[in-house]
C-alpha cells in the first residue's frame, strides 16, 4: 500500500513480532518514513473522528464481529473514507450439514455474501465493489505457509 500511495499509514496490530517484520520490510522497501507501526486493540481505538481517509482490514474484522466493527470504525472515516475489508462468507446454499455443524461452533455469525453487503449498507456504507479471493491465494497464503511451518 505504501508503495502505491505518497499517503501516511498507521499499521495497528497486538502482535509486535508482526509489527517489527513490517517495520524491517518498510525499511527495506524505502517506506519505512511513512508507516508508523502502533501495538494495539482493535477493541479500543483511541482516534479521533474522521481520523483516517482509508480503513483496511484483511482477516481480521471477525475478532470484533463484522456488523460491530462496520459500526465502531464507521466514525474514524472522513466523509470520502473508504473502508476495505474481508469477511467469511457463505459461497453456496448446498453445504453439508458436517460444515454448517462446524461453522456454528467456530464462526456463527457467519453469513452470505448478499447478507454481509446489506449489513454494510445498514450501517451506512455505499458499497463500491466485492469479490471472492481466488482459491489460489487461499493455496499460496494460507495453506502452504500452514505446510511449511
Amino acid at each position: 500500500m505504501a508503495k502505491l500511495s505518497s499517503g501516511r499509514i498507521v499499521a495497528l496490530d497486538n502482535h509486535q513480532l508482526f509489527l517489527d517484520d513490517l517495520n524491517t520490510s518498510a525499511e527495506k522497501e524505502g517506506v519505512g518514513d511513512r508507516i508508523r507501526t502502533v501495538n494495539g486493540d482493535m477493541f479500543n481505538l483511541g482516534y479521533k473522528n474522521n481520523s483516517f481517509n482509508l480503513l483496511w482490514s484483511e482477516g481480521a474484522i471477525f475478532l470484533i464481529g463484522f456488523e460491530e466493527g462496520l459500526r465502531k470504525w464507521r466514525r474514524l472515516l472522513t466523509a470520502n473514507g473508504y473502508l476495505v475489508v474481508s469477511e467469511l462468507s457463505w459461497l453456496r446454499s448446498d453445504l453439508p450439514e458436517e460444515l454448517i455443524t462446524f461453522m456454528k461452533d467456530g464462526y456463527p455469525a457467519i453469513k452470505t455474501i448478499e447478507e454481509n453487503l446489506e449489513v454494510a449498507r445498514n450501517s451506512e456504507y455505499c458499497i463500491i465493489g466485492s469479490f471472492v479471493l481466488p482459491k489460489m491465494s487461499w493455496w499460496n497464503n494460507y495453506y502452504t505457509l500452514i505446510e511449511d511451518n
